[in-house]
C-alpha cells in the first residue's frame, strides 16, 4: 500500500474517533435495544451478505438506508456497533463463500469499518433526533441521506485515487450518480416514515418487500465505482486476474461444473515493435469487444495478463461451440491510418466436472499446457513453410 494510501487512512481512522468520543461525551452510551434494533442487526447482516452476489453490478447495499434508520431509532453504540458488523459480515462471508486465503483482518476491512463508523456518526452528530412527520422533517432526513451517500463517494473516490494514483472520482457518471441518490433517499424516507406512522410492523413489511429486490433495485442505481474499479482490467475492460480467481476458486470449492477458455494472441510483441504499443493496446481491445460479441451473458472475459485472456463459462457445451467457431480464426483490426492488421491466437479448453477434485493453478496449468501445445504447433508449421 502507498504511503500516501496509508496518511489518509490513518487520519481518516483519528478523525473517526475525535466524532465518536464527542458524541459519547455528549449522549453517553446509555441506552437500551429495542425490538427494531435486533430487527436492523439481522438486516444488515443479510442485506451485506447479499450484496456479494451482486458484486459485479453493483457497488453498494441496502445497509446505508437501515444505518440512518438505527441513527433515528437505537442508542448510538448499538449504530457504532451495526456499522462494524455491517463491514465484517461481508468480508467473513467473501473470505468463506469464495474460499480465498486472504486475511479476514486487512487494509481494506480497516477502511470500509472506519468509513463506516464515520458516516452514521457524522448522520448522529448532525442529523438526528427529528421525527419524520414533524416540520420539516421530509426534508431533513432527505438531506441525512443526500449527505450520507455524498461522504461515501468522497472517502471511496479519494482512497481509489491515493492507491492506484489516478483519478478516481472519473467512474462518477452525474445520471448515474443522482439516480442512486435518489434510491437511496427514497428507501431511507419509507424505512423512517413507516417506522414513525406504522412502528416495527410497518418497517418489518417494508423490509420484506425491499430485501428480495435490492440487488434489481441497486444494479439499476449502481454507479458502478469502486467494485468494477477492483475487478475489471483498466486497459480493456475485461475482468482482471484477481477476479478470475476468486469466481474459479469459488466454483471449485463448491463443486460447480464449468469450462475455462485460455487465448493467448500469437506474435503479439511483433505487432507490438512493428506498429507500436498504442497500436497494441487498440488491439486488446479489439480482441475482447470481438469475443464478448460470442459470449452469452452469463459468460466472463478475463485478461489474465498481457495479451493473455480467458473466458470461463458455466456451461461446458456453449465452451466447445464458441472454441471451435474461434479456432484458427484470423482477427481484423482496423488502426487509425485505415491500415488492416491481421492477428491470430493460440487457445486451450478444459472442463471441470462436480466430481473432479482440483486446485486453481492446477486447473491453470493444465489449460495453459493444452495452450502452448497449440502454439508449439503453429511454430512448428511456419518453421516449415519457410524452409
Amino acid at each position: 500500500m502507498k504511503s500516501k494510501h496509508k496518511i489518509f487512512i490513518g487520519a481518516l481512522m483519528a478523525s473517526t474517533l475525535a466524532i465518536v468520543i464527542e458524541i459519547v461525551q455528549r449522549q453517553g452510551l446509555n441506552g437500551s435495544v429495542g425490538p427494531l434494533g435486533w430487527v436492523l442487526l439481522g438486516t444488515v447482516v443479510y442485506t451485506e451478505v447479499m450484496q456479494m452476489f451482486y458484486a459485479e453490478q453493483i457497488s453498494m447495499s441496502l445497509s446505508g438506508p437501515v444505518l440512518i434508520l438505527a441513527v433515528h431509532t437505537q442508542p448510538f453504540w448499538f449504530v457504532v456497533l451495526l456499522a462494524v458488523i455491517c463491514t465484517m459480515a461481508g468480508k467473513l462471508f467473501q473470505t468463506y463463500y469464495y474460499h480465498e486465503q486472504e486475511r479476514v483482518f486487512d487494509v481494506k476491512l480497516v477502511f470500509n469499518t472506519t468509513q463506516y463508523i464515520l458516516m452514521v456518526s457524522l448522520v448522529s452528530l448532525l442529523f438526528g433526533g427529528t421525527y419524520a412527520y414533524e416540520v420539516g422533517g421530509l426534508l431533513h432526513w432527505t438531506l441525512a441521506s443526500v449527505f450520507y451517500t455524498v461522504v461515501n463517494l468522497l472517502l471511496t473516490g479519494m482512497v481509489i485515487t491515493l492507491y492506484r494514483g489516478q483519478n478516481g472520482f472519473t467512474a462518477y457518471r452525474s445520471k448515474s450518480t443522482l439516480l442512486f441518490m435518489y434510491f437511496h433517499a427514497a428507501i431511507t424516507l419509507l424505512l423512517i416514515y413507516t417506522y414513525d406512522l406504522g412502528g416495527i410492523m410497518g418497517c418489518l413489511l417494508a423490509f420484506l418487500v425491499l430485501i428480495p429486490m435490492q440487488g434489481e433495485i441497486l444494479q439499476r442505481a449502481s454507479i458502478h465505482k469502486l467494485n468494477p474499479m477492483l475487478i475489471q482490467d483498466e486497459l480493456t475492460g475485461a475482468f482482471n486476474r484477481g477476479f478470475m480467481k476468486r469466481k474459479i476458486t469459488e466454483w471449485l470449492h463448491h463443486e460447480k461444473a464449468f469450462a475455462l477458455l485460455f487465448m493467448d494472441l500469437d506474435e503479439f510483441k511483433t505487432i507490438n515493435d512493428t506498429h507500436g504499443h498504442v497500436v497494441g493496446d487498440e488491439i486488446l481491445i479489439h480482441f475482447v469487444e470481438e469475443v464478448q460479441k460470442d459470449l452469452r451473458k452469463e459468460d466472463r472475459i478475463f485478461r489474465f495478463g498481457g495479451d493473455e485472456f480467458c473466458v470461463l463459462f458455466q456451461n461446458a457445451d456453449d465452451a466447445r461451440k464458441v472454441h471451435a467457431r474461434w479456432k484458427g480464426e484470423w482477427l481484423q483490426f482496423i488502426s487509425a491510418d485505415d491500415s488492416t492488421i491481421s492477428y491470430t491466437f493460440s487457445s486451450g479448453i478444459i472442463e471441470h466436472t462436480k466430481e473432479e477434485e482440483m486446485t486453481f493453478f492446477e486447473l491453470l496449468d493444465r489449460v495453459d499446457q493444452q495452450m502452448y501445445e497449440e502454439k508449439r504447433h503453429k511454430a512448428k508449421m511456419r518453421s516449415m513453410e519457410i524452409s
